[in-house]
């Protein structure tokens, strides 16, 4: 135990559950938007589902990582509300522009992660979140603005 005079050893970083918690409702929120597009997608139903499925997987990644942190589930499923979209494509426009906020954040959260572990997941998630945001923009370019 340090002296009064002795500086305290600075502790290891805790992750950040608020943020872990964040992401899960986020993903739950893109997957939910992502499932009310599929019924709406037309010829584009297919993909959209998959990047439904795709949305979901990451969801319970995250919940998985916040459960292993905090010790605490977190699936609030409940909490989801009704998105809100005109049209097919200015639904999927907004999908792709929050997949894209969140997949920046997953950049950002990689670098700050206190665990090899988390940094590896959100590296993962990263690159999925790439991917699927350049699928969307690949739909929307089939949509024939």
């Amino acid at each position: 135990r340090p002296g009064p005079h002795q500086p305290r050893p600075n502790p290891q970083p805790q992750p950040q559950p608020c943020c872990l918690r964040q992401q899960v409702l986020s993903s739950l929120e893109q997957w939910q938007m992502a499932r009310l597009l599929a019924r709406r997608a037309g010829s584009q139903t297919r993909q959209m589902t998959a990047i439904a499925a795709q949305l979901h997987q990451q969801a319970k990644q995250l919940s998985t990582a916040y459960f292993l942190q905090s010790g605490v589930r977190y699936w609030p499923v409940a909490q989801l509300t009704q998105p809100r979209m005109t049209t097919y494509v200015g639904g999927l426009r907004q999908l792709y522009q929050r997949c894209q906020a969140l997949t920046q954040e997953f950049h950002t959260c990689r670098a700050k992660a206190p665990t090899q572990d988390l940094a590896q997941l959100y590296g993962q998630l990263e690159q999925a979140g790439t991917k699927r945001c350049a699928q969307m923009r690949a739909l929307l370019e089939q949509t024939h603005l």
